[in-house]
């Protein structure tokens, strides 16, 4: 029992990673491009562009939320959203 545990952990971790990525590298370039440039610089799309890794990471926290029988239907409806709100935006550039 416990191996599931551990094994479901990280499936929570690197799925949280896989989440927040994407946000927290739109942050990060945009203050390293804006010190560098002396002006505001914001990579808005970025977020969409990497909506792969948010699917991916969503589908871990999931399996993750199976494997515990907690918190299904509050993250089993995040990636399939965050797709049908990214895809229409993603593929009309």
């Amino acid at each position: 029992m416990k191996a599931k545990y551990g094994s479901t952990k990280i499936l929570v971790i690197l799925g949280t990673v896989m989440v927040w990525l994407p946000v927290l590298a739109t942050v990060v370039t945009s203050i390293i491009g804006s010190i560098r440039e002396r002006q505001f610089l914001f990579d808005f799309p970025m977020p969409m562009e990497l909506f792969v890794l948010v699917f991916l990471g969503g589908i871990l926290l999931f399996w993750a939320a199976l494997r515990v029988r907690r918190f299904r239907n509050w993250i089993g409806w995040r990636p399939v959203s965050y797709t049908h709100l990214t895809l229409p935006t993603i593929s009309s550039v």
